[in-house]
């Protein structure tokens, strides 16, 4: 097991928190209109910024765990979207953070000798 390399997927964690609070923001309007999209964003906007905090470390379990909220917010907004006929806001983020995190090296952030 690696080492954790603080900075090494500080990108992807910005990425997190930014969606985190797009998902706060519409999950708190949503919330009087269609609850359960409400619900919905809200509790995965709480899991994002734990995942933000997480990917901060630096650690490689860290990915781990984000590649597979990332994947859980895409299935979330594809049910969302099939079931309700609504958008789920943070969806296209997370395919992006998708792929942010699946191209990131996970090994060690060293110079090679």
């Amino acid at each position: 097991m690696s080492q954790p390399v603080p900075g090494r997927y500080a990108a992807a964690a910005l990425t997190f928190f930014v969606t985190a609070g797009l998902l706060f923001a519409f999950g708190v309007l949503h919330l009087a209109t269609v609850p359960v999209v409400g619900g919905v964003e809200l509790a995965l906007g709480v899991l994002w910024v734990g995942a933000g905090l997480y990917l901060r470390t630096g650690a490689a379990r860290a990915r781990i765990l984000g590649l597979v909220l990332a994947a859980a917010t895409i299935a979330a907004g594809v049910a969302v979207f099939v079931l309700e006929n609504r958008y789920l806001v943070g969806t296209i983020i997370a395919i992006l953070a998708l792929i942010r995190l699946a191209t990131t090296d996970s090994g060690s952030a060293g110079p090679k000798a």
